[in-house]
């Protein structure tokens, strides 16, 4: 067991008789990743590498059984980022969409930002603050990680080449209402482009002022577009819609951000709160109101997808709690009763919803 700063880390290998050196190992990170307003213990699988002498004899598929197994009595759920053609064995799924926007600098110019609002470059203090707002604008988006206080060092890491990422802070009143983490360019170079690697705003006020900061950023630099690593669906990604950008998604049947379910009726029973509050949520945008005994027909239909007996296979299920496809994606293959659809309906609302916000994993969460 390896401990990092808010994320302990086994290593799992395979040793060949005699040998020193493991032919293959992979690494399982400690998470807790959100299925929107829930949160839930889970294991990401990292490091995957056999020997190049060694590959081609089955240790890989030892190891990722194995490994798999010990974290089943762990936790329920577990996550990768891989490649495609050879994690679906194992039984992953893709379930996540990589987004960005991209914004032509000249459009942020003249931008009107709040007087109130003053933005500046960001120090080591910041950071603490900056993974708390992260919490808040993120508690209903699946796929983020809930980010401990001590685990500011993956939004300062440098290295040899690369100096560390560069913040950029915005405050009202002193508040934190919006920050940025913009990649550093590496040493010697003068950079054609900017990424933005993560950034949050609470307010469109305060997406305004940081969007201007970052405009007159690239301006200093003569980089006349900036890309921002970040879902429209957020604050920041509907104020740079405003002022005219481009969105990018990309949707993958294999590889890319993966999950598979270890534990279906313990994961279903834990998010069984998380499943209640969509469906009411769901009714509430529609105007529909719940009909009488709609309590026990959830329960039951919580119990049976526990069982399995409604959304049977594991995939689908998980892409569904993780809003990667919508119930009316998956819902025709389903021998769902007329009382069940309803309430499945909700639980399942799928991707872009006011409910449920775009999936999506920060550059800093990834392992």
């Amino acid at each position: 067991m390896e401990e990092r700063p808010g994320r302990p880390r086994r290593i799992c290998a395979l040793y060949e008789s005699g040998e020193d050196e493991p032919v293959s190992r992979l690494s399982l990170t400690s998470l807790t990743i959100r299925f929107g307003a829930a949160a839930v213990e889970a294991e990401g699988v990292g490091g995957v590498n056999t020997l190049p002498t060694r590959r081609g004899r089955g240790y890989n598929r030892l190891l990722m059984e194995r490994a798999l197994a010990g974290a089943s009595e762990r936790v329920d759920v577990a996550f990768l980022y891989g490649i495609e053609g050879l994690y679906g064995k194992y039984g992953f799924v893709t379930c996540l969409r990589e987004s960005r926007i991209a914004v032509w600098t000249g459009r942020t110019d003249g931008l009107a930002g709040s007087a109130e609002v003053e933005v500046a470059p960001g120090s080591a203090e910041d950071l603490a603050e900056a993974i708390a707002l992260y919490n808040e604008l993120h508690r209903l988006r699946p796929w983020t990680s809930v980010r401990a206080p001590d685990t500011t060092a993956r939004l300062s890491h440098a290295s040899a080449w690369r100096p560390a990422p560069e913040v950029v802070i915005a405050r009202r009143s002193g508040t934190m209402v919006a920050y940025a983490v913009a990649e550093g360019a590496s040493y010697g170079q003068r950079p054609r482009t900017c990424t933005i690697l993560e950034a949050g705003a609470r307010d469109e006020s305060a997406a305004t002022a940081l969007l201007a900061a970052l405009g007159s950023r690239c301006r200093e630099r003569d980089v006349c577009e900036f890309t921002i690593n970040e879902p429209g669906d957020g604050v920041v990604g509907r104020t740079a819609a405003a002022i005219g950008c481009s969105e990018s998604t990309e949707t993958a049947p294999d590889g890319g951000g993966m999950a598979s379910i270890l534990n279906r009726r313990r994961l279903v029973t834990a998010l069984e709160p998380e499943l209640v509050r969509r469906a009411d949520a769901s009714y509430s945008r529609l105007g529909i109101a719940p009909a009488a005994g709609v309590d026990a027909v959830r329960r039951g239909v919580v119990r049976r997808l526990a069982a399995g007996e409604l959304v049977a296979d594991d995939g689908d299920l998980v892409r569904l709690l993780l809003g990667y496809r919508s119930w009316e994606e998956v819902g025709h293959r389903i021998d769902a009763s007329p009382d069940d659809r309803p309430v499945l309906r909700g639980f399942f609302p799928g991707d872009g919803t006011t409910d449920l916000p775009t999936g999506y994993a920060h550059q800093f969460d990834r392992y």
